[in-house]
């Protein structure tokens, strides 16, 4: 469950940055070694391959999703996520919940909760933290 929590938290981080805008920019230090812009559209820069190839785990993609239970914004996260991966797998242990009332008069927002959730799926390897 810890790990759950954990892993919740490092993918929601990571989407809260991408989508607050330029995670990875070219001039960030980012050595050139690590590949190619990804990006080739106009109004799209600063994009980096970070890996070579698809992080595996038991030979199958890793998804992971980080997020916090209080959290109005990855309490949104949470409908997409369960939405496109019910797609390739099933969840179990998944309880309902809302999420804590943000700021600026952001509501409290019925999600789903992750404590207890188990995925499985021959595709996929998900860790829910």
């Amino acid at each position: 469950m810890q790990r759950v929590r954990i892993g919740a938290i490092g993918l929601s981080l990571g989407l809260l940055l991408a989508a607050c805008g330029q995670a990875v920019s070219s001039d960030s230090g980012v050595p050139a070694s690590v590949g190619p812009s990804v990006a080739k559209r106009p109004g799209v820069s600063g994009l980096q391959r970070v890996y070579a190839s698809p992080r595996l785990a038991s030979g199958r993609p890793l998804t992971v999703f980080v997020g916090g239970q209080f959290c109005p914004f990855c309490a949104a996260m949470r409908w997409p996520f369960v939405k496109a991966l019910g797609r390739f797998g099933t969840f179990s242990g998944l309880g309902r919940m809302q999420s804590r009332a943000g700021t600026d008069g952001f509501a409290s927002i019925d999600t789903y909760d992750f404590a207890r959730a188990h995925y499985t799926s021959d595709l996929l390897t998900v860790h829910l933290v």
